[in-house]
């Protein structure tokens, strides 16, 4: 997942508004990085991912941006062939 996650910041980031990209480098240092960041994208699974949600103390809406943004981070590496072409398992 690190090399998605590094990727997609030099090359999808920069084209958001900035309040944008400050909210997503906070969500992918403090959150998706630490948890996910070491894990093959093959073996991130959609059960896991809400388990992991469910045990944040954060609210319900920085969780939905958090699954969001998972989901971005899996349709960027199906688009750069990371992986194969498929529904997006975070959807």
């Amino acid at each position: 997942m690190d090399l998605v996650i590094s990727r997609y910041l030099k090359e999808e980031l920069p084209e958001l508004r900035h309040s944008t990209v400050d909210a997503y480098h906070s969500y992918l240092a403090n959150h998706i990085t630490p948890r996910w960041g070491d894990h093959a994208l093959a073996r991130i699974k959609p059960f896991g991912v809400e388990q992991w949600l469910k045990q944040l103390a954060l609210a319900p809406k920085t969780k939905a941006h958090l699954l969001n943004l998972m989901r971005v981070l899996f349709n960027c590496a199906m688009r750069w062939e990371f992986v194969d072409i498929a529904a997006n398992p975070m959807k």
